[in-house]
């Protein structure tokens, strides 16, 4: 008889998706009934979660291995390219990495491994010392490291003993003549002043030298006004000579009346310096003009106040007259019929002085000294 059967029916489709695959060498289908080794676009099915037919349309691309050689130099060791290898001896190795597609890549690295090196230097030096590297300036004595390329381009390990010797510093109070030459011979200084040198100092560094230098001079100039030759220099000593440089005795004072016609000079020591003037010539001694006389003769002399002049003989009409040693008047009179003249002094300042009388034709010529306390 009829039977009545209730079917509860559900209908499952095939279904269809695309793959993009980037494989090595090879790939695999995913029903694993295929292996293909170039790229393509390919079909496969498999069954799906319905238990149908799931179409694959597999968009394959086959990436195949590489091979490569490098030449490599490093110092004491090589890391290989792949980090799992330390080589240590130059060679011919071969080493495995992923390319960007995670595919092996062969490498062929021919190494040649170079040495560092180590050395050991006594060193001396001033002040400071700056490392062979320049990285590093030690002012101290120590034993320090260093490191700097060698000649195969590796680490070169230096060992520095080092010994640091100091700069010297020193001051002087110099008092010279004229000139002072420096003691490094380096300068010579004509003025007063401080200044700076530097020389070795016993360890052979630098000694810098501050000099306060005062530099003294001789004025040595002469005012001539022949026969009386008057040296400009004060509070010095004095010595007058010929320019033969023979000393003529007893003239010692700042002043010199010449008595014979020649060339004359002064030797001065002022501030502890000694040096000789340049030479003067006087050339109207015993010419027409020029007299002198037993007679002629001034008294005190030096004096303060008053002084007597004899002329050693009557002078009917002259004059009399006092000058300085620049040849200017300071004091003047008339002469009639007189033998001697008395002449007050007290208004003259203290000096070296010309007594001239003047007969006629004739002049009589004395150095006259005034002195006031």
């Amino acid at each position: 008889c009829d039977s009545v059967v209730t079917i509860n029916l559900t209908i499952n489709y095939p279904s269809i998706s695309q793959l993009l695959i980037n494989e090595c060498i090879s790939y695999q289908s995913p029903s694993g009934h295929y292996t293909w080794t170039t790229s393509g676009t390919y079909h496969d099915t498999i069954i799906n979660v319905h238990g149908c037919d799931s179409i694959l349309i597999i968009d394959l691309t086959i990436y195949n291995p590489s091979d490569s050689t490098i030449t490599v130099s490093a110092c004491d060791n090589y890391i290989s390219p792949s980090g799992s290898s330390v080589w240590t001896i130059s060679g011919t190795y071969t080493d495995t990495i992923s390319t960007i597609f995670g595919c092996d890549s062969l490498l062929t690295v021919n190494l040649t491994i170079r040495e560092s090196s180590n050395s050991f230097l006594n060193i001396t030096e001033c002040d400071n010392y700056t490392s062979p590297s320049t990285n590093y300036v030690w002012y101290s004595s120590g034993i320090y490291s260093d490191t700097i390329p060698n000649y195969m381009g590796c680490d070169s390990i230096i060992t520095i003993d080092l010994i640091i010797l100091n700069n010297s510093i020193a001051a002087f109070n110099i008092a010279e003549c004229n000139n002072y030459t420096s003691p490094s011979g380096n300068y010579t200084w004509n003025n007063s002043g401080i200044y700076f040198d530097t020389i070795p100092n016993i360890s052979g560094c630098d000694s810098i030298i501050t000099i306060n230098l005062t530099i003294y001079s001789v004025d040595l100039t002469v005012t001539a006004n022949s026969p009386m030759l008057y040296a400009n220099a004060t509070g010095a000593n004095y010595q007058w000579i010929y320019c033969d440089s023979v000393l003529i005795q007893g003239e010692v004072n700042q002043s010199f009346l010449a008595t014979a016609n020649g060339s004359y000079a002064v030797i001065i020591i002022q501030n502890g310096c000694i040096d000789t003037s340049l030479c003067y010539s006087v050339y109207n001694v015993g010419m027409n003009d020029y007299f002198y006389s037993n007679g002629f003769y001034v008294s005190p002399n030096p004096s303060s106040s008053n002084i007597i002049v004899s002329f050693g003989s009557i002078i009917t009409k002259g004059n009399f007259l006092i000058s300085n040693i620049l040849g200017e008047k300071v004091y003047e009179r008339n002469i009639f019929n007189e033998s001697k003249k008395e002449i007050n002094v007290e208004n003259i300042s203290s000096g070296i002085y010309f007594l001239k009388v003047f007969d006629g034709e004739k002049i009589y010529c004395k150095k006259l000294i005034v002195e006031h306390d």
